[in-house]
C-alpha cells in the first residue's frame, strides 16, 4: 500500500478512536449524573456517612475527567507530531534541493576541467564531413595552457581532410569578428575568418558542427569585419583558435 493509502486510514483509525473516547466520556457523564441523584437520594433519606453516598460519584468524576484528559492531550501530541513531521519534511526537501544544486554546479565544475578529447571515431567523423572542402588552408593559434594533446589530434584530423596546416600563429584576443567566443562555450574553441573570405565561409560552418558533435559543447565562429583593425585575420586561410578551459 502506498504512503497515502496508509496516511489515509491512520487518519481514520484516529478518527474512530476519537469518536469511542466521546462515547466513554459520554457514558461517564451519565453515570456521573446517575450516582448523583442517587447519593442525594441516600443522603437525605438515610442519612448515610458522606464518603459512601458521594465516594462512588467522587470515583465517577475522576474517571471521566482522567479519559478526558487522555483523549484531549492525545489530540494535542497528534497535532504536534504532525507540524513536526510537516516541518521535518520541509527541511529534507530543502536539503535535497540543495544538494540537488550542488551537484549540478559540481557537474558543470567538472566539464569545465574535463580535458578535451578527439576519439579516433570522432575523428574520423570531422575527416569525413571536412574532405568536401580539401585544400582549405587553416592555421591554429592557442594559449598555452591549451592541452597539446586536444591541439595535436585536431591538426592530424585536418590534414587526413587533405586541408592544409599553414602553421601556428599567435592567438588574437582582438577583434573578437561579429560573433566573440561565448563565455558558456565550454569548448573553449573559435573559428575565424576574414569578412572578405565569402569562399571559406562553407568550410568554416562545415568545421564548426564538426566540432560541436566531437565536443559536445559549442564552437563559436568569428567574422572579422573587413578593414576592421589591422589586427584582422588572413583572408586566405580559416584560422582556429583554441582557448584554455
Amino acid at each position: 500500500m502506498s504512503n497515502s493509502g496508509l496516511k489515509e486510514r491512520m487518519e481514520s483509525f484516529e478518527r474512530r478512536a476519537l469518536c469511542g473516547g466521546i462515547l466513554v466520556i459520554a457514558g461517564l457523564t451519565i453515570e456521573v449524573i446517575l450516582a448523583l441523584k442517587t447519593a442525594f437520594a441516600i443522603r437525605f433519606s438515610h442519612g448515610e456517612p458522606f464518603l459512601e453516598s458521594w465516594g462512588p460519584v467522587i470515583a465517577d468524576v475522576f474517571v471521566a475527567l482522567g479519559v478526558f484528559a487522555e483523549i484531549y492531550f492525545a489530540q494535542k501530541a497528534r497535532s504536534i507530531s504532525g507540524e513536526l513531521q510537516r516541518q521535518s519534511d520541509e527541511i529534507v526537501a530543502l536539503a535535497n534541493a540543495r544538494t540537488r544544486e550542488a551537484e549540478l554546479k559540481i557537474a558543470v565544475l567538472e566539464k569545465r576541467v574535463e580535458p578535451r578529447i578527439i576519439t579516433d571515431e570522432e575523428g574520423a567523423a570531422i575527416t569525413k564531413k571536412l574532405i568536401p572542402f580539401a585544400w582549405t588552408k587553416f592555421s591554429l593559434r592557442h594559449d598555452p595552457a591549451a592541452e597539446k594533446t586536444f591541439i595535436d589530434k585536431l591538426i592530424e584530423v585536418l590534414q587526413r581532410a587533405n586541408w592544409t596546416w599553414q602553421g601556428f600563429g599567435h592567438l588574437l584576443t582582438l577583434p573578437l569578428g561579429d560573433v566573440g567566443i561565448d563565455e558558456s562555450a565550454l569548448s573553449g574553441v573559435q573559428v575565424r575568418i576574414n569578412g572578405e573570405s565569402t569562399h571559406l565561409k562553407e568550410a568554416a560552418d562545415a568545421l564548426v558542427g564538426a566540432l560541436v558533435k566531437a565536443l559536445g559543447s559549442s564552437v563559436s565562429l568569428a567574422v572579422d569585419r573587413p578593414g576592421s583593425s589591422p589586427n584582422a585575420c588572413e583572408k586566405d586561410k580559416v584560422h582556429i583558435e583554441i582557448y584554455r578551459k
